[in-house]
């Protein structure tokens, strides 16, 4: 390996001086030239990559980052339920696909493109209810973005390997037998956002 090494540096040296000679200190193109041929001479092996440097580059290699296939839902917490199921029907003329009740929260989902409005709302304290302690915090308003996941598992474990702080460690089921999980808002800017692994037929 040392000698070929030497061979390399030995030839790198060569045209480095030339290009010098020929191209002026100051131009732009000639420090192009070098760097170029730098890199086109000198690719070390991995014999000569350090056990962290090559732990690095296969870590790199074989990671695949989380893809996010789309906006899932938006969601709006909500004081009255069937006033805005009403607003969003005759107002916007916007069709509720269906309706269901997780734990303390009710929710409302209506279909927009590829994507869909969850109202939410809540009869529990704010105590019990993150729903209902936004309300009272915030008012009827914007409550967090959902976004469709292919793997919740990988997501999560991709999440928690760049220290991402996360609300849900493990995923829980949501809306429509979904798998969910929410990241903490200290990690986004102050934006609450759940990612969603949707299940068959959603």
């Amino acid at each position: 390996m040392s000698i070929r090494l030497s061979l390399f540096g030995d030839i790198l040296s060569k045209i480095t001086n030339r290009l010098h000679m020929t191209l002026s200190r100051n131009s732009a193109i000639g420090y192009r030239r070098i760097a170029y041929y730098t890199e086109l001479f000198y690719q070390p092996d991995e014999e000569s990559l350090s056990k962290h440097e090559q732990t690095q580059r296969t870590q790199a290699q074989g990671r695949e980052r989380m893809k996010l296939k789309r906006v899932e839902h938006v969601a709006i917490a909500v004081n009255d339920m069937a006033e805005s199921i009403k607003m969003l029907q005759d107002t916007l003329g916007i069709e509720m696909e269906y309706e269901e009740k997780i734990g303390t929260t009710r929710l409302a989902m209506f279909p927009v493109g590829e994507t869909y409005l969850e109202l939410l709302s809540s009869n529990a304290s704010a105590q019990d209810s993150k729903v209902t302690a936004w309300i009272e915090k915030n008012g009827q308003s914007l409550f967090h973005l959902c976004f469709e996941v292919d793997d919740i598992d990988a997501a999560l474990d991709e999440l928690k390997s760049k220290g991402v702080k996360l609300l849900d460690e493990e995923p829980r089921t949501g809306h429509g037998g979904s798998r969910i999980a929410f990241i903490n808002p200290e990690s986004t800017g102050n934006i609450l956002i759940e990612l969603a692994e949707i299940a068959e037929g959603h």
